[in-house]
């Protein structure tokens, strides 16, 4: 009877999973704040929210930036934690998103540009008040072309302004804003009564990207468009997934919402950033925003006191704290990087990588991502090429996904490109240290070492076999190639020492069944109905036996050398049931 009722609640899924925090509603106190209609003031620290924990470990459960501004994106969170430096990250960064388009130029400087051309004026029309340039275009029997310029860069937009005061005269008034392009709806003028008081301004008419999205749209703006003659190869172009793809959105991003996973996302056109990665912290916590420029913003944080940080099955120590780790240089072939290294002495495990490259190919992809744990000189070679590593294969073919476990949130099919791979769900760990290393290209021979990524498998102490050269090129190129790479990469990382004062305080309900069980088949419960009952109590969550019984369950190795604590224990239960 017993093992059925073991089977059972197998079955039901009753018992915890191994990684899952036991409730405790008396010390799981909540605690967070939201802001609304914020006065953001530029290259000003805002103070968003702190907390001084009161039973730790307290964690950061969400954080979520619904807008920040006319640059939200490249807005600065600053964490302060338990008194330490701030950790910053942009919100950008808090939603695991990529600016490669922005990295600097890669290999020798390229020639310098001939003399830029004035802009066709005549080509320029004002679209009606929340229209899109496709809808304005469409209006003039021509087409929208992505291409943009308002002749800024030569007289402020006069003659821009000149031009589409025929179309709308008080324009020909507008305050032309200085900030730089920001919105898929810019350039425009701010023709309706706009709740951000920028109503009558001229918005985004400099730093405008090589292309912006025809169909960008806010309800107080007309569009500054672009209209040219139809083309039938036009028109298929700018419906491919291709252009697609490399719509403008967030500058340098082509990132434009909505999507978003359990860990992070992006859910709107400009801003509702959100994050779930926990945030521990033991004695005090103080979030700060600032942007380099003036606006409004909206803000929420939440937590929870006495909730230790779980990924994936894992429970990490109450030490356990967030570290960030940066890399951002130019790569040759060849060259091998470290994007993560973590000391020795301490312990820890890998929670997510974002991997932004610029360059004039993918040949740079071919390098395989490697681990050197503990210390170890011989790496744990962690994928058989880059874009095996974000779980993609044959350099994107696919264009850009995004999932739980890793995503490609930009891709221009030309060489540049924006990934991330989250390990929650693909452990990776080390008690003693941990170098992360990339390269880029590869040379790939043998049994692998740090110089060579491997193409077999070898049993210890055992040579490689030959193998035949494959008819495809190798991937050690004797051409040099240069690739920009920047990386962000997050880690939960504490002392070394401190698992070995983890100590498990309850058992999962499988585990106490157990437990009665073994209790029983040494005589200590009586017959077995008693038994029978107290197991019955355990499937039907009665809190009292469930509590005593998983408590005792949890030192079990210990109860288990002692005859008379197991006897007592046995005595202990009886009394509750």
């Amino acid at each position: 009877m017993i093992e059925n009722l073991l089977f059972l609640v197998a079955a039901l899924g009753l018992g915890l999973c191994d990684g899952a925090v036991p409730i405790n509603t008396q010390t799981m106190k909540n605690f967070g704040h939201s802001i609304k209609n914020g006065h953001l003031i530029a290259d000003t620290e805002i103070n968003l929210f702190e907390h001084n924990c009161s039973t730790p470990p307290c964690t950061i459960t969400q954080i979520h930036c619904p807008a920040a501004g006319p640059k939200w994106y490249d807005a600065i969170v600053k964490l302060y934690i338990d008194g330490e430096p701030p950790m910053q990250l942009t919100l950008l960064e808090l939603a695991n998103i990529g600016a490669p388009t922005e990295l600097s130029p890669y290999g020798p400087p390229p020639p310098p540009p001939g003399p830029r051309t004035p802009p066709n004026y005549t080509e320029y029309f004002l679209g009606k008040e929340g229209a899109t340039c496709t809808e304005t275009c469409a209006a003039e029997n021509l087409q929208c072309s992505p291409a943009v310029d308002t002749g800024y860069w030569l007289d402020k937009g006069v003659a821009m302004q000149k031009r589409l005061a025929t179309m709308n005269a008080s324009i020909a008034e507008c305050t032309m804003d200085p900030t730089p392009w920001w919105a898929p709806d810019q350039p425009n003028y701010v023709c309706g009564n706009d709740p951000n008081k920028l109503t009558h301004d001229c918005v985004g008419w400099t730093g405008i990207p090589a292309t912006v999205d025809c169909d960008g749209k806010y309800p107080e703006s007309c569009r500054v468009c672009h209209c040219v003659q139809k083309s039938p190869r036009a028109v298929k172009d700018a419906r491919s997934r291709s252009a697609r793809r490399t719509a403008p959105g967030v500058p340098g991003t082509g990132d434009q919402g909505p999507w978003g996973t359990g860990l992070f996302g992006h859910t709107a056109a400009n801003g509702a950033v959100y994050s779930t990665i926990r945030i521990p912290f033991g004695k005090s916590f103080r979030a700060t925003l600032t942007s380099s420029a003036s606006g409004t913003f909206w803000f929420i944080i939440r937590g929870v006191e006495d909730y230790p940080v779980v990924l994936g099955d894992l429970q990490l120590p109450p030490q356990a704290r967030l570290k960030f780790h940066r890399f951002q240089n130019e790569t040759k072939t060849l060259d091998i990087v470290t994007l993560a290294d973590v000391p020795s002495g301490t312990a820890g495990v890998l929670v997510n990588v974002r991997f932004d490259a610029k360059s004039g190919n993918y040949h740079y992809l071919e390098a395989c991502m490697r681990a050197l744990i503990d210390g170890s000189t011989e790496p744990l070679f962690l994928s058989s090429g880059a874009e095996d590593y974000f779980l993609s294969a044959y350099y994107f073919d696919q264009g850009e996904f995004k999932t739980p476990n890793s995503g490609l949130t930009y891709y221009d099919n030309k060489g540049t490109l924006s990934a991330y791979k989250t390990h929650d769900r693909d452990p990776l760990m080390w008690s003693n240290g941990l170098k992360l290393v990339f390269r880029n290209m590869e040379d790939t021979t043998g049994c692998g070492d740090y110089l060579h990524c491997p193409n077999q498998y070898c049993k210890p102490s055992t040579a490689a076999k030959a193998y035949s050269a494959p008819a495809k090129a190798t991937t050690k190129s004797s051409v040099v190639e240069y690739a920009q790479y920047k990386t962000l990469v997050w880690t939960y990382e504490w002392p070394q020492t401190a698992e070995k004062h983890m100590k498990p305080q309850t058992a999962s309900v499988v585990d106490s069944i157990k437990f009665v069980a073994e209790l029983g088949r040494a005589g200590l419960l009586g017959d077995e109905g008693v038994e029978a009952n107290i197991i019955q109590q355990l499937t039907t969550a009665n809190s009292t036996v469930t509590s005593v019984v998983s408590a005792y369950a949890a030192d079990v190795q210990l109860i288990r050398e002692d005859r008379a604590a197991m006897a007592r224990a046995a005595n202990v239960i009886m009394k509750f049931v």
